[in-house]
């Protein structure tokens, strides 16, 4: 009897959802989610078109769901939790805590703002950012 492992490849590929966006940091506080957290929690804020918050953001169905997030340059991932909605973000962008930067950018918080690959399982479908040109 033949194991279904291989068959289920193309489905778990499907079930991944990427992205391409920057990556910049804020202070952490109440967000829109309805928790407080603190720069040392590895949280992040996503876009407004992403969050698609309803008439109360608190029960937005992403809220405590994770994301990982790659940096494409040293290919590490690191995971953070969906807390907070952030204003000023393009679609694909993503806002974090300090701590969740600076394990993902080995530069530190002072490089500020760096592109990275995202994904999780909640958040929309496949899509790639456009290439700014």
């Amino acid at each position: 009897m033949k194991t279904p492992t291989l068959a289920l490849i193309p489905l778990l590929f499907h079930l991944a959802k990427a992205y391409s966006g920057d990556m910049t940091y804020y202070e952490a506080g109440l967000g829109s989610c309805g928790y407080t957290n603190s720069d040392s929690d590895a949280i992040v804020a996503l876009s407004t078109e992403i969050m698609n918050n309803g008439a109360n953001p608190n029960d937005n169905p992403l809220c405590g769901s994770s994301i990982s997030i790659t940096n494409p340059t040293t290919g590490s991932v690191h995971s953070a939790t969906i807390v907070d909605t952030c204003e000023g973000c393009s679609e694909y962008d993503i806002d974090v805590s300090p701590s969740v930067f600076e394990a993902v950018d080995p530069n530190g918080l002072s490089d500020g703002r760096i592109t990275v690959d995202w994904s999780g399982s909640k958040v929309g479908g496949k899509k790639m950012r456009m290439m700014r040109g």
